[in-house]
């Protein structure tokens, strides 16, 4: 019985041990629009039919729309996003800690995406969060970002420093020229990683399973 016990347990931290699956994700950023280009599919850079009205106000949760895209502004909450003209017709945020700036791709998700922001008064830096969980952290002398991602991005989440409002001024999408993420079924298919559980989540669950091999061995003296 002990034997039988323990072996089940090691076979079943082996078999959950299997089903990890590394992501291999590869991720390029760029802080101009030359250098994005150079990690995207030739022909397939477009920008955003960004034009919101400066006088509007954006502030629910269906925001403002252009190109399949969507802009929200979740302020804890609630929500604050304006238009506002700002070099160019823009949308603008709230300026405390909750405020946030989160774009929503089209359905299928975007392999590249290019930001122009500012902000009021000039935000210290920036973080840009993408739903596979990715963070990067943008200098506040820095105005154009971009990524270009080996799996889809469904959403990406712009922040400030607190006391200084977001200003997203345009944004440009296209198609990764990076080989794809390959996640297996038939044919292959490459979702945003975002919705699959991490392999360290996975990785504790094997952990756990040995744990309770070794405290039943323990506690019950099944084991010699």
């Amino acid at each position: 019985m002990k034997l039988s016990f323990r072996g089940s347990a090691l076979a079943a931290a082996a078999l959950t041990l299997s089903m990890i699956t590394p992501l291999g994700a590869t991720t390029i950023t760029s802080t101009s629009v030359s250098g994005w280009l150079a990690t995207v599919t030739a022909g397939s850079a477009q920008d955003v039919a960004f034009n919101p009205n400066p006088n509007a106000d954006y502030s629910n949760s269906q925001g403002y729309s252009a190109s399949g895209f969507t802009f929200a502004g979740p302020d804890g909450s609630g929500y604050y996003l304006k238009g506002v003209y700002f070099s160019g017709n823009s949308l603008q945020t709230a300026s405390d800690s909750a405020a946030q700036l989160v774009t929503t791709t089209p359905a299928g998700g975007a392999t590249a995406l290019l930001f122009a922001f500012t902000s009021s008064p000039s935000a210290s830096g920036y973080i840009l969060s993408l739903s596979d969980g990715e963070n990067f952290n943008i200098g506040s002398g820095t105005h154009l970002f971009g990524i270009s991602v080996s799996h889809p991005i469904t959403s990406a989440t712009l922040t400030g420093t607190p006391g200084s409002s977001v200003i997203l001024q345009g944004m440009s999408y296209g198609t990764t020229n990076l080989t794809l993420d390959s996640t297996g079924g038939v044919p292959p298919t490459n979702p945003d990683p975002g919705s699959v559980p991490e392999a360290r989540t996975v990785l504790l669950l094997g952990s756990g399973l040995l744990f309770v091999a070794k405290f039943r061995r323990n506690v019950f003296g099944l084991c010699v």
